[in-house]
């Protein structure tokens, strides 16, 4: 019987000018030969697995929370925590392109050599995305209709096209043809109807990335939906119907893609990496001061 010990740090390779990186990876791997008249008969080997973990931090060296760290073949992604750490465990040892981004930063992507058996430490600076001096907006036609809706970012989020955004007089053309609320997002991209026995039905997105999210595979999964800017917390056994009628919306925005969503709609324990529906009322956006007396 034969024991051998390696020890080895790979090299880190770093494809962004805006990213400081730093890596270890320690591996202990003992391996043992099996008598020649049993290693034939030996099963095919298995797939050999890695771990990454670090923190991501600004140029202050403040932990940035929420951020996404993505990696691709086999599709993981998962968020740092209020301390910036972030974990992604069983990933395929071999080389793997690494992406962090976050709303409001220049995100970086570099290549890790993930060795098997081992963990990877890594420490990630992201700089903020460079500000502009603000310009004069004229407003249109529909924002001056309905200012209240304005001053949320609807129709700034609408030009800018990160989303798929109904606006009132959209949303009024969509109840002629539905009988309630889900049905209003048949055909919209990245949003999949699930029908319940129950009645009514939930909205599903793809996560992003397109696979696994840390543990498990998940071809689709729960979208968060915001009504009025607060997260709805959708129990098991309810439906998106039971918390939202057909005629109180007023407007929607839909985010499929967690990189896309502002940052004022993400939620903490909540489904980002599957989608994010926001839904505005009427009750909401036509609310009047009470009169002082």
């Amino acid at each position: 019987m034969l024991n051998s010990h390696r020890h080895a740090v790979r090299r880190l390779v770093a494809r962004s000018a805006h990213c400081f990186l730093t890596a270890s990876a320690i591996v202990a791997a003992v391996g043992t030969l099996a008598p020649i008249a049993l290693a034939a008969q030996a099963a095919a080997p298995t797939i050999k697995l890695s771990h990454l973990q670090g923190t991501v931090l600004d140029p202050l060296d403040n932990p940035l929370t929420k951020v996404i760290i993505e990696i691709d073949d086999p599709a993981m992604a998962t968020f740092t925590d209020e301390s910036g750490f972030f974990r992604l465990r069983n990933i395929p040892a071999g080389a793997r392109t690494i992406r962090v981004k976050k709303i409001g930063f220049d995100g970086v992507d570099f290549e890790l050599d993930l060795l098997a058996d081992s963990t990877v430490h890594i420490g990630v600076k992201l700089q903020p995305v460079a500000q502009t001096l603000g310009t004069v907006t004229v407003l249109t036609k529909e924002e001056e209709s309905h200012p209240a809706l304005a001053a949320t970012g609807f129709y700034a989020q609408k030009r800018a096209g990160f989303g798929t955004l109904f606006s009132p007089e959209e949303i009024e053309k969509k109840k002629e043809s539905v009988n309630d609320a889900s049905s209003m997002f048949r055909d919209v991209l990245g949003v999949t109807l699930r029908r319940e026995r129950t009645g009514g039905a939930n909205l599903q997105g793809k996560p992003s990335g397109g696979g696994s999210i840390q543990k498990g595979i998940q071809t689709v999964c729960m979208m968060n939906v915001l009504k009025d800017g607060m997260f709805m917390k959708i129990n098991p056994g309810e439906t998106f119907d039971q918390i939202v009628s057909k005629d109180e919306v007023y407007a929607i925005e839909v985010y499929p893609r967690a990189e896309y969503t502002p940052a004022a709609y993400h939620v903490i324990n909540g489904n980002d990496l599957c989608g994010t529906v926001v839904i505005w009322t009427v009750g909401h956006m036509t609310l009047k001061p009470k009169a002082h007396t």
